[in-house]
């Protein structure tokens, strides 16, 4: 089974959409992100965040290397009357010919690449859509000790909603490997649609996310020819903190 592509679950996606921890960054990137702008979004999945940019004036082209997200994704907009374009591509080594006003990575896309390789690859590829005064947004999870060293929880529930034939749905997490040397983790997604204490229908996903510390995150873009001009450590613009485990988020341009 190949990660993060969501082959299997990609229609079901969106009913985790709501959560609070996931919604949480629209508002950001909305604020943050000026009208008329053109926008490339990394990893742009069903559309969360591309959607609602390009419904508030933004320009908004999304590229996504899971068809099967694409393909809700092309529905959604069919079905709203929202305009953006949609490619398939592979972050690390894609080629749009022309620049962007933003490029953004949200939630844990960029944390699909579990290798500085792929990682160097990657930023080199959004450095050629990036001009002057582009700016691009990387957003990762900081990790939190105690969560990595207690990796290995199986049954986690993510959400548990109900649908509107009578079913229910909920997304439950096996938390697989995790690899401390090359700081990757490993993680089963199952989609349980029920009735009662009937599973009707089961599908699974595999996720795995490569992660770094933010000195790693800082390092890696400095040597990869990308300024800082800010960094976050949450959506209400936090500054990190010792010891306080939130999110990372870098604000970045090319350096000249």
């Amino acid at each position: 089974m190949t990660p993060n592509i969501y082959e299997n679950t990609a229609e079901y996606y969106d009913f985790g959409n709501p959560r609070p921890n996931v919604a949480v960054d629209v508002k950001f990137y909305k604020e943050l992100i000026t009208e008329h702008a053109n926008v490339l979004e990394i990893g742009c999945g069903t559309g969360r965040v591309s959607i609602e940019l390009a419904k508030c004036g933004r320009s908004v082209l999304g590229v996504d290397i899971s068809l099967p997200m694409l393909r809700v994704l092309k529905s959604k907009c069919e079905s709203s009357g929202v305009t953006l374009e949609v490619e398939q591509c592979d972050m690390r080594e894609f080629d749009l010919g022309r620049t962007f006003d933003w490029i953004i990575f949200p939630f844990r896309v960029f944390q699909a690449l579990t290798t500085d390789e792929d990682r160097r690859r990657c930023l080199n590829a959004m450095m050629r859509h990036m001009n002057r005064e582009s700016r691009a947004v990387l957003c990762l999870f900081n990790p939190h000790p105690a969560v990595l060293s207690g990796w290995g929880k199986e049954g986690l529930i993510d959400f548990d909603v109900e649908m509107d034939d009578g079913l229910s749905l909920r997304r439950i997490s096996n938390q697989l490997d995790h690899n401390t040397e090359k700081q990757t983790i490993a993680v089963e997604y199952v989609i349980e649609k029920y009735q009662g204490e009937t599973v009707v229908e089961r599908y699974t996903d595999l996720i795995e996310l490569g992660y770094l510390y933010p000195d790693q995150m800082r390092e890696l873009l400095r040597e990869e020819g990308l300024e800082i001009f800010h960094e976050y450590a949450g959506y209400e613009k936090q500054s990190f903190e010792p010891d306080v485990y939130r999110e990372q988020i870098y604000i970045v341009g090319k350096h000249y």
